[in-house]
């Protein structure tokens, strides 16, 4: 598989590049002019990945760095980068800046189950974790190990000992 190149920096000399590469960055450079626009969205960026993003993409479309440099100066590797790439042509901006699922194991608890939990937790029904632990298993055959429970509780802003804390008292 041939790798993504910046069309931005395909050719340097017009009579050494070939039709197909000065056509590619023709278009890149008139569809892409918007580099402004996506240096004013980086600047206005709160969330770090998507600043990361934006900026990657503002840096390749100024044409002056390939690639790997700006793989470099983000810290990503060049086949991010080239991900980065096809998500900004194929649907501008906002693919780019849209997360897709993760990957990893899902969570054992169901929404219903934290639902009740959480209402369980603020009414002070339990006084232990270990109560809690059983009344997930019991109710809903979700198990859990000691320190899961603890996190779990955690999470959900409990206690082992059954009296809410004050953040579930307020709310």
């Amino acid at each position: 598989m041939v790798g993504l190149r910046n069309p931005a920096s395909i050719a340097t000399s017009w009579e050494t590049c070939s039709p197909l590469d000065l056509q590619i960055s023709i278009r890149w450079r008139q569809k892409n002019n918007e580099a402004p626009g996506i240096g004013k969205r980086h600047r206005a960026e709160k969330t770090g990945w998507k600043k990361e993003r934006l900026l990657a993409i503002k840096l390749l479309l100024e044409g002056e760095l390939d690639i790997a440099a700006v793989a470099r100066l983000v810290g990503r590797h060049r086949n991010s980068i080239n991900d980065w790439i096809k998500l900004f042509r194929n649907g501008e901006i906002e693919a780019l800046l849209k997360r897709g699922e993760g990957s990893g194991r899902k969570g054992k608890m169901t929404a219903e189950a934290k639902a009740e939990l959480t209402e369980k937790l603020k009414a002070g029904e339990f006084r232990t974790a270990g109560q809690a632990e059983a009344w997930l298993k019991e109710k809903h055959h979700i198990e859990f190990g000691t320190n899961s429970i603890y996190y779990q509780l955690g999470k959900l802003g409990g206690c082992p000992q059954g009296r809410p804390p004050k953040s579930l008292e307020e709310g």
